[in-house]
């Protein structure tokens, strides 16, 4: 095959805008775009290798699949292990969790899945995950896995249309993403069928050059395209559903440059430049070696603000530890002289050892223990000591919750609102709240039934008498009881509380729909969570922040993924008559601020026990709250 030195170039182009959009810096606020070009250029490549081989008689799948091994694992396994020390020195113990689990995840290139589960690339969070950018190493490997078997049987099966097939595939996949960037904006950023046609246009473009007549370089072509990828750059940002239509320009832009730039051109001459050429050569490198470092420099940080040299230094830093990593790591193993029969085990080995590494710190809970013993003896007062909170939780929660099922009082004998609280542990702390200081709310009378969120769908069907037949063994009993239940046909106010899941939080907007629609008023209330305040915690005594910084520090650390789940039940329960949905964190946070409170008025006296649970202090501060914003109103 021709060597073609703007392509290296465009993998420059490429790889500066993510680095700086990840780096933060002004301006480049639609950098990740660059991804797409990546996608683009390995849709391209690939292919065209296959092609290559083909005419030449020498393709075999196994030689494939070697080259790529070569390729993607010497500077990815290398990355994956200069991370696991500085991991361990400046991770918190959530965060050393999610670390390990993310390394087990990125070793079996599913991270796109773990990430998608995890966290939402735009947010703070994925500030802090060393290994969120292995999602695109991710996507392109289950690309390699299906794609080579899918193209063979494809020319041997449809020689002569298989350029019209991976149209017609890339069509759908781009109306499915744009589709779904509406449905599950994550999802679609994240997987696999929804950017496959951005690997598939780099196929065509490619199928396309090999023919006869092949394109012809072309300046004012080359030129639109350069224009497309850098205006999008420049105007796209995270607020614009990705990849969508809103990623096309890129996707286009990228294939008019591949197909149209060429060293007799300006837009070629500019890509084969030198220094473009060198930095598109260690891209992959730059790529690798810039989310790690990016990451581990906002953890050390804390809750400070990284001025902009501080981002230019750790990004040169990027490119040395590129340039390195390429001259005495990519390049040599790539090299036939070293045999597949050595390369391979090692590979393995590695491997399985992070695996086991990251297996091992997900089951001993970030090492909590041990990070605890690291803290000085005057500072762990500040640490939250699950243990003793518990247990002063439960002499408190255990009297209030044996009468969380008593019957309501007849309506003869009193004129009580009558509130009945249905869900898990969410749902208990919120009677605990409402009953711990019963003077606030002497108008209203509470009951509770326990019902986890994946119920809920059931007891909405439940509720529907025109279908009787649906059954889930652990859920049947609750449901029953609940349904029959004269608390429910009693109450006036029905309060939906519970973590909310992803796999069954419609079922709680069936649930809620059901109520209002045979007359109750409903509440439902989000999930409000945090991530693990006793490891957070840790790393407020570990470095004696004040007051503002530790809010400032909790506001970061709210669990986006729980966050995003009750925002999908708010919306869909938006404008629906009787239904009221409530943000928890409005309890806690000034989202004006950036700021939630962590400690009740004593000032030691943690609000929270761990990722979303009340603390004794925290529910009389609930309690205060409610009755302020007028929750149950």
């Amino acid at each position: 095959m021709r060597y073609r030195p703007e392509i290296d170039g465009l993998r420059a182009v490429a790889v500066l805008p993510v680095i700086l959009f990840h780096a933060g810096v002004a301006g480049f606020q639609g950098g990740f775009v660059g991804v797409d070009v990546f996608l683009v250029i390995s849709g391209y490549l690939i292919t065209s290798i296959i092609l290559h081989e083909q005419a030449s008689g020498s393709f075999t799948l196994a030689r494939f699949y070697e080259r790529r091994a070569r390729r993607i694992l010497p500077a990815l396994l290398l990355v994956m292990v200069v991370c696991i020390p500085f991991a361990w020195v400046l991770m918190l113990p959530h965060q050393l969790k999610d670390f390990g689990q993310s390394l087990v995840a990125t070793t079996v290139f599913l991270s796109n899945v773990f990430f998608f589960i995890e966290t939402d690339y735009f947010n703070d969070f994925s500030e802090t995950a060393p290994l969120l950018h292995t999602w695109s190493l991710a996507v392109e490997e289950q690309y390699y896995l299906l794609f080579p078997l899918f193209f063979i049987w494809l020319r041997r099966r449809q020689p002569n249309k298989h350029l019209l097939v991976v149209i017609v595939l890339a069509t759908t996949s781009l109306v499915g993403a744009q589709w779904y960037s509406h449905v599950d904006a994550v999802g679609n950023f994240y997987l696999l069928p929804f950017r496959a046609w951005e690997l598939l246009v780099g196929v065509a473009v490619a199928i396309m050059d090999s023919r006869e007549d092949r394109f012809s370089p072309s300046s004012n072509l080359s030129a639109v395209g350069l224009m497309l990828i850098l205006t999008s750059v420049f105007l796209i940002d995270k607020s614009v559903p990705f990849p969508s239509i809103f990623a096309v320009p890129t996707v286009v832009g990228t294939a008019l440059i591949i197909a149209y730039a060429d060293v007799s051109n300006h837009v070629g001459k500019l890509l084969s430049s030198k220094p473009l050429v060198w930095l598109g050569l260690i891209s992959y490198g730059a790529y690798l070696w810039h989310q790690p470092a990016l990451a581990f420099i906002r953890i050390s940080a804390g809750p400070h603000e990284i001025d902009l040299l501080a981002k230019l230094i750790v990004i040169a830093g990027v490119i040395g530890l590129a340039t390195l990593s390429h001259k005495y790591v990519e390049k040599p193993l790539r090299s036939p002289s070293i045999r597949m029969s050595v390369l391979l085990p090692s590979f393995a080995f590695v491997s399985l050892t992070l695996m086991a590494l990251g297996l091992t710190i997900h089951y001993k809970q970030g090492f909590i223990a041990y990070k605890l013993s690291q803290i000085s003896q005057d500072q762990r007062r500040i640490v939250i000591d699950r243990e003793v909170v518990i247990a002063r939780r439960d002499t408190v929660w255990e009297p209030i919750l044996k009468t969380a099922q008593a019957n309501f009082t007849s309506r003869k004998n009193g004129s009580k609102v009558k509130v009945l609280l249905v869900g898990d542990s969410k749902s208990s702390d919120l009677f605990v709240a409402l009953n711990i200081e019963p003077r606030r709310f002497v108008d209203w009378e509470t009951s509770r039934f326990e019902l986890d969120d994946p119920c809920m769908g059931l007891m909405s069907t439940r509720l529907n008498a025109a279908d009787t037949t649906t059954s889930d063994r652990q859920c049947d009993w609750p449901v029953e009881r609940l349904a029959s239940s004269s608390n429910l046909r009693e109450s006036d106010v029905v309060v939906l509380a519970a973590a909310w899941q992803l796999s069954s939080y419609s079922g709680a907007a069936a649930l809620a729909r059901s109520l209002a629609a045979s007359g109750k008023k409903v509440v439902v209330i989000s999930s409000g969570d945090f991530q693990d305040l006793t490891s957070l915690s840790m790393y407020i005594a570990r470095n004696e922040l004040g007051l503002d910084a530790r809010q400032a520090y909790l506001y970061q650390n709210i669990r986006h993924d729980r966050q995003r789940v009750s925002d999908r039940l708010r919306t869909e329960l938006a404008g629906t008559t009787n239904i009221r949905f409530v943000e928890k964190l409005d309890a806690f946070c000034s989202f004006e601020k950036e700021a939630c409170e962590l400690f009740a008025q004593n000032g030691e006296a943690y609000i929270y026990d761990d990722s979303g649970h009340l603390t004794v202090e925290g529910a009389r501060y609930l309690a205060g709250k409610i009755e302020q914003l007028e929750w149950l109103q």
